[in-house]
Protein backbone atom coordinates (compact mmCIF):
# COMPACT_ATOMS: atom_id res chain seq x y z
CA UNK A 1 0.00 0.00 0.00
CA UNK A 2 1.25 3.61 -0.64
CA UNK A 3 0.60 7.09 0.65
CA UNK A 4 -2.73 9.24 -0.67
CA UNK A 5 -2.63 12.39 -1.53
CA UNK A 6 -2.96 13.53 1.97
CA UNK A 7 0.41 11.69 3.14
CA UNK A 8 -1.49 8.83 5.58
CA UNK A 9 -1.31 5.09 4.66
CA UNK A 10 -4.11 4.16 3.47
CA UNK A 11 -6.24 1.42 5.21
CA UNK A 12 -8.00 -1.74 3.72
CA UNK A 13 -11.81 -2.17 4.33
CA UNK A 14 -12.57 -5.69 5.56
CA UNK A 15 -14.39 -7.49 3.14
CA UNK A 16 -17.67 -9.33 3.66
CA UNK A 17 -15.87 -12.53 4.64
CA UNK A 18 -13.48 -10.70 7.50
CA UNK A 19 -16.86 -9.64 9.36
CA UNK A 20 -17.82 -11.51 12.93
CA UNK A 21 -20.86 -11.84 12.30
CA UNK A 22 -23.61 -12.36 9.28
CA UNK A 23 -24.51 -9.76 7.05
CA UNK A 24 -27.73 -7.85 8.20
CA UNK A 25 -30.38 -9.28 5.90
CA UNK A 26 -33.82 -8.19 8.11
CA UNK A 27 -34.98 -7.34 11.78
CA UNK A 28 -33.41 -9.19 14.67
CA UNK A 29 -36.29 -11.34 16.45
CA UNK A 30 -35.35 -9.05 20.07
CA UNK A 31 -37.03 -6.21 18.11
CA UNK A 32 -40.15 -8.20 18.35
CA UNK A 33 -40.03 -9.12 21.60
CA UNK A 34 -39.11 -5.68 22.86
CA UNK A 35 -42.34 -4.33 21.13
CA UNK A 36 -44.57 -6.87 22.94
CA UNK A 37 -42.78 -6.77 26.55
CA UNK A 38 -43.39 -2.52 25.82
CA UNK A 39 -46.85 -3.15 25.13
CA UNK A 40 -47.42 -5.34 27.98
CA UNK A 41 -45.76 -2.79 29.98
CA UNK A 42 -48.12 -0.16 28.80
CA UNK A 43 -51.02 -2.42 29.19
CA UNK A 44 -50.03 -3.15 32.99
CA UNK A 45 -49.70 0.65 33.91
CA UNK A 46 -53.28 1.41 32.69
CA UNK A 47 -54.24 -1.29 34.62
CA UNK A 48 -52.30 -0.06 37.63
CA UNK A 49 -53.75 3.29 37.59
CA UNK A 50 -57.30 2.40 37.44
CA UNK A 51 -56.92 -0.07 39.92
CA UNK A 52 -55.11 2.90 41.94
CA UNK A 53 -58.15 5.45 41.99
CA UNK A 54 -61.10 3.04 41.37
CA UNK A 55 -60.25 0.82 44.07
CA UNK A 56 -57.23 1.50 46.12
CA UNK A 57 -59.04 5.32 46.99
CA UNK A 58 -62.17 4.09 48.30
CA UNK A 59 -60.68 1.85 50.56
CA UNK A 60 -57.97 4.28 51.84
CA UNK A 61 -60.41 7.35 52.45
CA UNK A 62 -63.38 5.92 52.57
CA UNK A 63 -65.36 7.83 49.52
CA UNK A 64 -66.37 5.82 46.26
CA UNK A 65 -65.04 7.51 43.52
CA UNK A 66 -68.42 9.09 42.07
CA UNK A 67 -68.81 11.19 45.33
CA UNK A 68 -65.21 12.88 44.45
CA UNK A 69 -65.52 15.46 41.78
CA UNK A 70 -62.01 15.51 41.11
CA UNK A 71 -61.56 11.70 40.48
CA UNK A 72 -64.50 12.21 38.66
CA UNK A 73 -62.45 13.94 36.22
CA UNK A 74 -59.66 12.32 36.53
CA UNK A 75 -61.25 9.02 35.07
CA UNK A 76 -62.09 10.92 32.20
CA UNK A 77 -58.88 11.63 31.52
CA UNK A 78 -57.67 8.44 32.28
CA UNK A 79 -60.35 6.80 29.64
CA UNK A 80 -59.46 9.42 27.34
CA UNK A 81 -55.75 8.76 27.57
CA UNK A 82 -56.33 4.77 27.47
CA UNK A 83 -58.14 5.59 24.43
CA UNK A 84 -55.23 8.01 22.75
CA UNK A 85 -52.51 6.13 23.31
CA UNK A 86 -53.40 2.97 21.30
CA UNK A 87 -54.71 4.96 18.48
CA UNK A 88 -51.80 6.93 18.16
CA UNK A 89 -49.87 3.67 18.49
CA UNK A 90 -52.08 2.26 15.43
CA UNK A 91 -51.83 5.30 13.25
CA UNK A 92 -47.62 4.47 13.70
CA UNK A 93 -48.37 1.13 12.30
CA UNK A 94 -49.40 2.30 9.56
CA UNK A 95 -46.21 3.82 8.77
CA UNK A 96 -44.39 0.45 9.20
CA UNK A 97 -44.43 -0.44 5.40
CA UNK A 98 -42.84 2.96 4.53
CA UNK A 99 -39.78 2.75 7.25
CA UNK A 100 -39.32 -1.41 5.61
CA UNK A 101 -39.54 0.21 2.34
CA UNK A 102 -36.75 2.93 2.99
CA UNK A 103 -34.87 0.17 4.84
CA UNK A 104 -34.67 -2.08 2.47
CA UNK A 105 -33.31 0.98 -0.34
CA UNK A 106 -30.81 1.42 2.09
CA UNK A 107 -29.37 -2.07 2.34
CA UNK A 108 -29.54 -2.09 -1.17
CA UNK A 109 -28.03 1.14 -1.73
CA UNK A 110 -24.62 0.08 -0.12
CA UNK A 111 -21.84 -1.27 -1.42
CA UNK A 112 -21.43 -4.54 -2.82
CA UNK A 113 -19.15 -6.15 0.24
CA UNK A 114 -17.86 -9.82 -1.48
CA UNK A 115 -16.35 -7.05 -3.47
CA UNK A 116 -12.63 -6.72 -2.94
CA UNK A 117 -11.88 -2.85 -1.93
CA UNK A 118 -9.50 -0.88 -4.70
CA UNK A 119 -6.26 -0.02 -3.07
CA UNK A 120 -4.67 3.49 -4.47
CA UNK A 121 -1.46 2.99 -6.42
CA UNK A 122 1.34 4.76 -6.13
Amino acid sequence: MGLTPQGQTAMARPSARDSIGPAITGRPPQNYGDAILELTIIGLTFYSVHEGYGTEWPKIFGTPLGRVAFLRSLRAWWVWWVIIIPCVYLIGLTLLPRQWKQETDARRALPNQSQSPKTPST
